[in-house]
């Protein structure tokens, strides 16, 4: 008789066939998650930069625009109006500051198919009992007892195995690089608190024509010009039983 809370079944390999007499059930054991069983979808980025660090500079006084010698070094103040005196020479070129990259994210997806497992084949007596059919089990089906759940084996029958009609697959947050570049624009303004209209407009990293003037204000508006995630690594999957079942066999 099997243990209490049990019942007696048979239980082989998914191969096997239930003699007569017998409920036949296919249940799975021990799923083993492949090393692609979770994938990424697409990676999307979010929170890139480009308003703060230093801005550098180059001029020249030349006929043609070069921008070949170092000029100052500009707080980018994080976007907003600096109240800064700068001379201007016939040529010059703002370049943006390094951008600080945003943060990329990427949906997980499970590859059930990706998940090997053991198939069972469990037959069950109608009445449940340890009849004659039951305890004289022909190799490669053996004698054993099952109850709903992960549960302790007992000791007449130690070998256990966890078994399930299905199972789920979890996947982790995917994980990726971010990385980002910025462009932009550098106002000039004659008065401070970048009031009225800007004297002069230089694009991020264009030598262009100045005005060899003097500017009491200034702004930076910084944009993204390119941004992307790479180096996307998907999680390592787990998988889980569904509504388990215990068997319990002999030694």
């Amino acid at each position: 008789m099997p243990a209490p809370g049990f019942v007696a079944v048979l239980m082989g390999g998914g191969a096997d066939t239930c003699p007569a007499g017998f409920a036949t059930s296919t249940y799975l054991e021990s799923p083993v998650p492949a090393a692609d069983a979770c994938g990424c979808g697409d990676c999307q980025m979010a929170g890139t930069t480009c308003t703060t660090g230093m801005l550098t500079s180059g001029f020249d006084n030349a006929g043609t625009a070069l921008c070949n010698q170092a000029g100052s070094t500009i707080d980018a103040n994080g976007g907003n109006c600096s109240n800064t005196n700068l001379s201007v020479s016939a040529h010059a070129r703002i370049d943006p500051p390094l951008a600080v990259p945003g943060t990329c994210t990427a949906s997980s997806k499970a590859a059930p198919e990706k998940v090997a497992s053991t198939p069972r084949k469990i037959c069950t007596l109608a009445a449940g009992d340890c009849t004659d059919p039951l305890c004289s089990a022909r190799a490669p089906l053996r004698a054993c007892m099952m109850k709903e759940g992960d549960v302790e084996c007992p000791p007449e029958a130690p070998d256990k195995h966890l078994i399930a009609n299905d199972f789920d697959v979890a996947c982790g947050a995917c994980t990726c690089t971010a990385s980002a570049t910025c462009g932009g624009s550098f106002a000039f303004y004659a008065d401070n608190g970048c009031s009225g209209a800007a004297g002069l407009t230089l694009q991020a990293g264009v030598c262009a024509a100045a005005t060899n003037t003097s500017y009491s204000s200034y702004k930076w508006t910084g944009t993204v010009a390119t941004q992307k995630c790479t180096d996307l690594t998907p999680p390592t999957a787990s998988v889980t039983l569904k509504t388990p079942k215990t068997v319990c066999c002999p030694p």
